[in-house]
């Protein structure tokens, strides 16, 4: 640009009138808490192999955490889902196992009775709801977990 002319940009701003900063609170995340298994929704759960302990073919052993809860090592574990009504576990050939008894041992892990099988074997576990036996608003639901006997 030849010459001494100056150029202006008049520039203006408009705040939203709904939102006042000294209403706005800063939150630490240590206040954050929510527990997962106090929301009355349907909350996914996942299930994997109890460490430490080997699968038979008359004794399951597995977990059972919420899928997207708690932080790395430390998954929220899902109590007290004991009633055998709501589980399902079938073998290779699609027939229904028979499950005698479900105990929780530790905080979500459980201790699975069955019986009809023989290794090896390849078992699919699941948990579905069973409404008639529940007392509350929570329910739960789980991955189709795959269980292979040797």
């Amino acid at each position: 640009v030849e010459g001494t002319s100056v150029q202006r940009v008049m520039v203006t701003f408009q705040f939203d009138g709904t939102v006042s900063e000294i209403d706005l609170k800063k939150i630490a995340n240590s206040q954050v808490e929510p527990n997962m298994l106090q929301i009355a929704s349907m909350i996914d759960g996942v299930l994997d192999l109890t460490d430490g302990q080997t699968s038979t073919a008359s004794n399951l052993f597995v977990d059972f955490d919420v899928k997207f809860g708690g932080t790395f090592g430390s998954p929220i574990p899902i109590q007290g889902q004991t009633d055998v009504a709501s589980w399902s576990l079938i073998d290779s050939s699609l027939s229904s196992v028979t499950i005698s008894s479900v105990t929780e041992g530790n905080k979500g892990e459980y201790d699975f009775s069955i019986t009809g099988v023989t290794a090896p074997e390849t078992l699919k576990l699941s948990y579905v709801p069973n409404p008639a036996s529940k007392s509350d608003d929570q329910e739960f639901e789980s991955n189709i977990f795959t269980i292979v006997l040797v």
